[in-house]
């Protein structure tokens, strides 16, 4: 069947197909209209012909500009996360999606306003700590996936705007031998005034095994694995494979702290392996304000001994509600 003069075509299946060839190229174009109806085909082709001579006088098309920005989150995930957790992945979305929603952004053209954007920013009752990483650096690696490719837009539409400085503050500290060892002797004294399940072999356990606090804290009862090698007993607890840069593979126990962890076990065959005070399972706020507690009642004990652990333990707790 004949062109028409519009450059449309009727195929025998029905649908219309719009073929042109570009006059600077020379290259055959053919893009197919999805629809049997020539009324609708010829907008379509009447569209794509004036697409066609803007771009052949050098006229540059801004339709990804009115391109909705959510529906380009889902494509921007599925392809910057794929080597990801999912965890990791959600968090992503959450900070990326806050982002956009309280800085009023709705197509792609509202990325290309970097002043009002960072005037609306810097509007928010935020520290710059959290604007830089929770707002800014999101939009920043979302901008960067547009212009990969040309894949939406030409360029990266937030490279020129400047990253708000700010002051990392952080709150680990390295512990010396000799306070680790006060605070596994406070553990120890903690444990004995309140008759509870003990935190001694927890602190224990996180100095030898040297694991991540959520990591031990998830081990259960079956994780306690003890091999012989080469006619003698290796004692481990088994963290897993790990996941990325978090590893964790088999942390290694002495016997004295096998002993320890295996007796506080007892005949439990399920269930978290180190219980908590309450014996429930660790949660990482709960296990942190336990170490706090008894790093603090070590300091305290290092410069007033002869003190009653009553005495010593109001001090600790005073200083932790003026924190």
């Amino acid at each position: 069947m004949r062109w028409r003069t519009n450059g449309l075509r009727k195929k025998p299946n029905g649908y219309y197909y719009w073929r042109r060839v570009h006059p600077t190229t020379g290259k055959r174009i053919e893009r197919a209209t999805g629809t049997k109806n020539e009324r609708v085909a010829c907008r379509k082709a009447v569209q794509w012909d004036e697409e066609l001579e803007r771009e052949s006088a050098g006229l540059k098309n801004y339709d990804w500009a009115r391109r909705r920005i959510g529906e380009l989150i889902p494509l921007f995930l599925a392809d910057w996360g794929a080597d990801l957790s999912d965890e990791w992945v959600k968090q992503r979305e959450a900070e990326l999606r806050r982002a956009i929603r309280e800085l009023r952004l709705v197509v792609v053209a509202d990325l290309d306003d970097v002043g009002g954007l960072d005037r609306r920013l810097r509007r928010l009752d935020q520290p710059d700590s959290i604007l830089s990483r929770s707002y800014q650096q999101p939009l920043r690696t979302f901008s960067k996936w547009l212009a990969e490719n040309n894949r939406v837009t030409e360029r990266d539409l937030l490279g020129n705007w400047k990253k708000i400085p700010y002051e990392p503050r952080s709150n680990r500290q390295a512990v010396l031998p000799e306070d680790m060892a006060q605070s596994i002797l406070a553990a120890s004294e903690i444990d004995f005034a309140r008759g509870r399940h003990p935190l001694r072999p927890v602190l224990v356990a996180l100095l030898i095994t040297a694991p991540r606090a959520g990591a031990l804290i998830s081990r259960n009862v079956g994780h306690l694995v003890e091999r012989a090698y080469r006619g003698e007993s290796r004692y481990r607890v088994d963290y897993g494979e790990g996941c990325k840069k978090k590893r964790r593979g088999k942390g290694a126990l002495d016997r004295a702290s096998w002993t320890e962890i295996k007796g506080i076990v007892g005949e439990r065959r399920e269930g978290p392996l180190l219980l908590s005070p309450k014996g429930r399972r660790w949660s990482k706020e709960r296990l942190l304000d336990a170490w706090r507690e008894a790093y603090c009642l070590g300091f305290v004990t290092r410069y007033f001994p002869a003190y009653p652990y009553r005495e010593r333990m109001l001090v600790v707790r005073r200083s932790s509600t003026e924190r």
